[in-house]
């Protein structure tokens, strides 16, 4: 499961195991989200958007499998 947790001016996006609840992933979010506006990538990212106008890229590095944060600024250029 993902889902946006924190109080304001410290939110992040996490990712729970849905069968034994154990913490996959937690990601701080640059700016408060848009809460009710996760989607999800084909690739398995999750976009957030941001109340500043961003989109925040939420993916997992190959490696590592540690949270990364992309910062999308609309329209695209």
């Amino acid at each position: 499961m993902v889902f946006i947790s924190g109080r304001t001016g410290d939110f992040h996006v996490v990712a729970v195991n849905r069968t034994d609840r154990h913490l996959l992933w937690d990601v701080k979010l640059p700016a408060q989200p848009v809460f009710g506006g996760l989607s999800l990538t084909p690739a398995g990212d999750v976009l957030v958007p941001l109340v500043d106008g961003r989109v925040a890229c939420v993916g997992r590095e190959k490696e590592s499998h540690a949270g990364v944060v992309k910062e999308l600024k609309f329209p695209l250029r």
